[in-house]
């Protein structure tokens, strides 16, 4: 058996490895899709196509803006109580940009004035 045989087998042998291993990857993600998905069920009443609700999901309307001033009213203590706050380091004193930066923008206004001057 020459090299170049040699080769050519070791290629298809490479090729049918590659697509069996696809296929058994594809056969695996289609068996996962096809798993049912216990959350996603919505439970159906027994007459027509209403969804049954939990007692303590129903919400009055009436108490939906105490809720939401209740809300705001905790966050706003929250964040009053809150010991640390978001701080920016300032750059130090007369540094704009680094070196690369700097570098960079040069570059960028050398090829911006190239374009230009060739009109």
């Amino acid at each position: 058996m020459s090299t170049l045989d040699q080769a050519l087998w070791i290629s298809a042998i490479s090729l049918v490895l590659l697509f069996a291993s696809m296929a058994v990857i594809w056969g695996i993600m289609a068996l996962m899709a096809r798993i049912p998905d216990q959350k996603s069920k919505v439970p159906v009443a027994a007459e027509g196509n209403i969804p049954e609700t939990p007692a303590a999901a129903i919400v009055p309307q009436e108490g939906i803006a105490d809720k939401a001033k209740a809300a705001a009213l905790a966050v706003a203590v929250a964040l009053a109580l809150r010991k640390t706050s978001a701080r920016f380091i300032p750059k130090p004193s007369g540094i704009t940009s680094t070196p690369w930066q700097a570098a960079q923008r040069a570059d960028q206004i050398s090829r911006r004035n190239q374009i230009i001057s060739h009109k």
